[in-house]
C-alpha cells in the first residue's frame, strides 16, 4: 500500500511552516483564536437559485486565503487519507494536539479541498472549533 503522506509531502509541509513569514503566521494564529467566536452560517434556499452555504463571518475566509498564501495547501491524495478523516471526528480531536506539523497541514489541506465537493464543510469546521484547534497546535510548534 502506498503511503498517503509521502516523504515529499512531509518535506514540503515542514518547509512551508519553517519558511513562513513570521507576520503571516502571527496573523494566522490570531485569526485562529478569533474563529472560535465566528458567527454561524446558514444554508440559503431561494426559489430559482441552487441552495448554497453562506458563511456567518469573514474570519474563516481570511484563514482560508492565508493558508494558500503560506503555501500550506499542498497537493496529496487527501480523499484516501483515512487517518485525517478519523482525526477530524469530534471524538478523536484531542489527538490533534499531539500531531506533527505535516499532519496539521495535511488536515488543513484536506478540509479546504473537501469543501469544494461538500459545500459548507470548511465553515462547519471553523464554527465547531476544529480549525482553531489545528491552528493553535501549529502555534505551539512555532514556540518549540
Amino acid at each position: 500500500m502506498e503511503e498517503i503522506l509521502t516523504k515529499e509531502f512531509i518535506e514540503k509541509a515542514d518547509g512551508a511552516f519553517k519558511n513562513a513569514r513570521k507576520e503571516s503566521l502571527k496573523e494566522l494564529f490570531e485569526l485562529g483564536r478569533m474563529s472560535i467566536s465566528e458567527p454561524k452560517g446558514e444554508w440559503v434556499l431561494q426559489k430559482g437559485i441552487m441552495p448554497h452555504y453562506q458563511s456567518g463571518g469573514t474570519v474563516g475566509s481570511r484563514i482560508n486565503k492565508l493558508l494558500y498564501q503560506l503555501d500550506f495547501i499542498i497537493a496529496f491524495d487527501w480523499g484516501n487519507w483515512s487517518e485525517g478523516q478519523r482525526l477530524a471526528e469530534p471524538e478523536n480531536r484531542n489527538e490533534i494536539t499531539n500531531q506533527p506539523v505535516y499532519v496539521l497541514i495535511a488536515l488543513l489541506t484536506s478540509i479546504v479541498r473537501a469543501d469544494r465537493f461538500n459545500e459548507g464543510l470548511y465553515d462547519g469546521f471553523v464554527e465547531d472549533g476544529l480549525i482553531a484547534t489545528i491552528v493553535e497546535t501549529l502555534e505551539k510548534h512555532q514556540t518549540r
